[in-house]
């Protein structure tokens, strides 16, 4: 995990901008670094259930990351993306009837099609934008890229 500054009750603020990266368009390797049993209280489109909220932090094919947070519902509307999900992960195999095992999901890998969420924050009105999951894809079909060699900067005998 990356070390964090921790703040004091006193300290001095000014970022107000936050540090997530957006990342275009495209399918990226995830792994899963935060785990969270929450409970949805319920809306307009889905009724209260059980939610697990996840971190993922997403790389790209020059090792840069970013985090995007994920909240899959555990509602027979979302059953398609909770088998999408395990399927990535390597937990289920595509068409198998599959008894979710989210303590097992810290720290596996995936691919996933990645999109641009684009939308108004409700407390300020202003645009904003953050990196949303739009597909998890099957291991079999998009296995996830070996690590690129490091590249060594210098050459035996130049300086």
């Amino acid at each position: 995990m990356e070390e964090q500054r921790r703040f004091d009750w006193d300290d001095t603020i000014e970022n107000e901008e936050g540090q997530f990266t957006i990342f275009e368009p495209g399918i990226y390797k995830f792994t899963v670094t935060k785990f969270e049993r929450t409970r949805y209280p319920g809306g307009e489109k889905i009724p209260a259930c059980n939610c697990a909220d996840l971190e993922l932090e997403i790389t790209d094919e020059i090792g840069r990351t970013t985090t995007v947070l994920e909240r899959l519902f555990l509602i027979e509307k979302m059953e398609w993306k909770l088998c999408q999900f395990f399927t990535s992960v390597g937990l289920r195999k595509k068409g198998e009837k599959f008894r979710m095992q989210f303590d097992k999901i810290l720290g596996r890998s995936g691919m996933a099609k990645v999109i641009v969420n684009r939308y108004k924050n409700k407390q300020t009105g202003a645009d904003r934008e953050n990196n949303k999951i739009d597909t998890y894809l099957d291991p079999e079909e998009h296995p996830i890229p070996a690590p690129k060699p490091a590249q060594n900067s210098w050459t035996a005998g130049k300086w």
